[in-house]
């Protein structure tokens, strides 16, 4: 791995405001001009890049697909397929949002115009709640502290035409029974559940208990089988994020803990729209059972 793809990965590595899909995007397009460069990497330099991949992120399942994509061709030696592999991988992470926003503005079409709720940000959220603008109430957002990303969702979907409140996250969790919707993004789907900024299994909670829809847009580059994630890597990401994003100088005695993500398990009014269309449970768990983990990246995450 020369320099120049070093830096790209990590510069990903110290993001924290992009999401998941994003952060892919920019992976593949550095290791595919990586592989421009070098167009007969050796099986060794393959695997040091799937490792990089998957230690940049590691609570982002599309970092770690792309990283299953290499350590598999490093693994059979199938080096030359490795470029269009990567191609692949890039055309899904371009088409699937625009398919995921065609989907859920179809949707919202034979409803009346919803109340919407949403956390963080997510890129393929604000593409679908820009594509339906038409079809919208009005969206409700809070902050997303402490990085205070849910600032850009508003931003992006005011410029877009859509009616915005954006609130304290304390404020979201009191109002978000009242929405039509709750629509979120997610890091990874699993079988169990689903990984999201941490905050969003309280939403999901105060949804189920008023027994009102919970709809998470994902593509399938986030899919990852739970027996294949962890949980020492699960939570890497939290453990170590900037505790002077809370407090700068906190006084003697004050430990700080800055968590960024946590799972979110299913619930019954749960739906997740990727770009194959809507699936339940039972759906998730066949796509998960087909994907096949390379060994070494099996052995590196546990």
């Amino acid at each position: 791995m020369d320099a120049q793809l070093a830096r790209a990965l990590a510069a990903v590595a110290r993001d924290r405001q992009s999401g998941a899909a994003e952060l892919a995007r920019r992976a593949a397009a550095a290791l595919h001009a990586w592989l421009r460069r070098h167009r007969s990497p050796a099986a060794e330099e393959l695997e040091v890049v799937a490792r990089r991949l998957a230690t940049a992120q590691p609570s982002m399942a599309p970092l770690l697909r792309l990283a299953n994509e290499v350590a598999q061709l490093a693994e059979t030696g199938s080096l030359r397929r490795l470029p269009d592999a990567v191609a692949r991988f890039r055309r899904l992470l371009d088409v699937a949002p625009g398919r995921i926003a065609r989907r859920f503005a179809n949707r919202l079409r034979t409803m009346p115009p919803p109340i919407v709720a949403t956390y963080s940000y997510s890129s393929s959220v604000v593409r679908a709640l820009l594509a339906a603008r038409r079809h919208l109430g009005v969206v409700w957002c809070s902050e997303a502290r402490p990085v205070l990303e849910g600032r850009r969702a508003a931003r992006e979907l005011a410029a877009g035409g859509v009616n915005v409140v954006l609130m304290s996250d304390a404020a979201l969790f009191e109002v978000v029974p009242a929405a039509d919707l709750l629509v979120l993004g997610a890091d990874a789907v699993q079988r169990n559940g689903f990984h999201n900024k941490i905050g969003t299994s309280a939403l999901v909670e105060r949804r189920m208990a008023a027994a009102k829809p919970v709809w998470v847009l994902a593509d399938t580059t986030k899919f990852w089988p739970d027996d294949a994630f962890h949980p020492r890597w699960r939570f890497t990401r939290a453990r170590h994020q900037p505790s002077a994003e809370l407090w700068r100088r906190p006084p003697h005695g004050v430990r700080l803990w800055n968590p960024y993500f946590a799972p979110c398990a299913y619930c019954a009014q749960l739906r997740v729209l990727c770009e194959r269309g809507w699936l339940d449970a039972r759906r998730i768990h066949r796509a998960l059972a087909r994907l096949r983990i390379a060994p070494s990246l099996r052995r590196l995450l546990h």
